[in-house]
């Protein structure tokens, strides 16, 4: 949760914790992972349509196999592939291609999301379901990656130099899964003195700057437009929360 210069957020945590225990930690096992391929290759079935490619289907499948399922420490593309594929000049070759992907790979981004979320309601959709809005934020080094700036950083508790998004959740009495995310970029991302910079990191060249409750409402009004997900309720933490027009979005999209 992102927490407020005047430590609002804070005070609200430190009641909501003294209002109970603490909840349970959940964590996954080998076993948990390895009884979820199935699982996770029904999944990438249903998303393979949207991905053009036979060969960016079967990379797509990888790489979530090596987020979810692979043993390793560290979640990146060189870990995941050789952890999957073993070492040895085919496995480079692998490292490289799906590298290839990750960085360059086209797909049909609302396609998938809009397909995700209707499985999402198919297997953890209740009618009283609550949809959750929070901000994360991922400390960088170096000014290269998209988005990068000295901001507001939860990782670290201070403003420090990150990426931001706004991520949107879902919560029933089955599951809270993510639902949808975005890329928050600061001003200077956006302006004529600063295209070299966004035109390497690929960014559309029609992207305009928007606030983090403006990326959350956009996000929320989606999957309210889509009628696939039901759900009745809104929570965010105080900082999204605190937007007058940010909650008359709220509701005016029909929800608590």
């Amino acid at each position: 949760m992102m927490p407020t210069p005047d430590g609002e957020l804070a005070t609200m945590a430190g009641d909501l914790t003294s209002a109970g225990p603490a909840p349970a930690v959940v964590t996954l096992t080998p076993a948990d992972r390895a009884d979820g391929g199935a699982e996770l290759a029904a999944y990438s079935a249903r998303c393979a349509p949207l991905v053009a490619r036979r060969e960016q289907r079967a990379w797509a499948e990888g790489y979530l196999r090596g987020l979810l399922l692979a043993d390793v420490a560290r979640k990146t593309v060189d870990a995941m592939a050789l952890r999957l594929l073993g070492a040895g000049p085919p496995a480079a070759r692998q490292v490289r291609a799906l590298q290839q992907f990750i960085g360059a790979g086209a797909w049909d981004d609302p396609a998938l999301l809009a397909e995700h979320q209707r499985v999402v309601a198919a297997s953890l959709g209740e009618h009283d379901g609550v949809l959750i809005l929070a901000g994360s934020e991922v400390p960088k080094r170096g000014v290269h990656s998209a988005g990068v700036a000295a901001q507001w950083c939860g990782a670290t508790g201070k403003t420090d130099t990150c990426q931001a998004g706004v991520f949107l959740g879902y919560a029933s009495r089955t599951g809270d899964p993510l639902l949808d995310r975005r890329l928050f970029l600061p001003e200077p991302w956006v302006d004529d003195a600063h295209a070299p910079r966004w035109r390497a990191c690929r960014i559309p060249a029609d992207v305009v700057f928007r606030t983090k409750a403006q990326l959350a409402a956009e996000m929320v009004e989606q999957v309210q437009q889509r009628g696939d997900l039901p759900a009745t309720g809104l929570v965010c933490d105080a900082w999204l929360g605190r937007t007058q027009a940010r909650l008359e979005r709220v509701d005016a999209a029909g929800l608590w």
